[in-house]
């Protein structure tokens, strides 16, 4: 008589960070082999594939690929913003605990609004929207998911529709620090 065993229970899969999980063999692989350019020059063509990869999968015009998400989220922040105005992010995300900052080299303002789980209060965020009388203008919205600092959350999708709705109502655009989009992508 053969004894079965069952499967043995899989990991979770953690959202924390993209630096948590490490490559496969078949990945390192993939990076040895794959083809070499300047992109000081005529660029790189994995890199060159990458960006039109990811701007057809998320509907836009043009890819750039930079080699942190830091980077990613402070270009964001200079492209939507001017000096003086307000960027508005949950208030444990990681461009507010981690980056702010970059604040310094953009003239903006960060403004954390309280959540759970990653997701900002909507009630708060409708006051942050506000503007008038002595608040600063708020010229982007952001969020993060999977979140950071909320053990790798991921945002539902109403909750982002909803934030994206309340922000475009007040004719701010937004952001999201995506680092780890498609592993957000899969768990939703």
């Amino acid at each position: 008589m053969t004894q079965t065993h069952p499967a043995a229970p899989r990991a979770p899969v953690d959202l924390r960070s993209d630096t948590v999980t490490h490559p496969t063999a078949a990945m390192y692989e993939r990076m040895r082999t794959a083809p070499i350019g300047d992109d000081g020059l005529d660029g790189d063509p994995t890199v060159r594939e990458l960006e039109a990869y990811v701007a057809m999968q998320l509907g836009k015009e043009a890819g750039l690929f930079v080699p942190s998400c830091t980077m990613a989220n402070l270009l964001a922040v200079l492209a939507q913003t001017q000096r003086n105005e307000q960027v508005v992010l949950e208030s444990a995300a990681h461009m507010y605990t981690s980056e702010r900052g970059a604040a310094t080299f953009t003239g903006s303002f960060y403004l954390g609004v309280p959540g759970s789980d990653g997701a900002m209060d909507l009630n708060r965020l409708e006051e942050a929207l506000q503007s008038g009388g002595h608040r600063l203008k708020t010229a982007l919205v952001t969020m993060e998911t999977s979140h950071n600092n909320a053990a790798g959350a991921v945002l539902p999708l109403d909750h982002m529709q909803a934030v994206h709705g309340m922000a475009r109502a007040a004719g701010a655009p937004v952001h999201l620090d995506g680092a780890r989009l498609y592993n957000a992508a899969v768990a939703l």
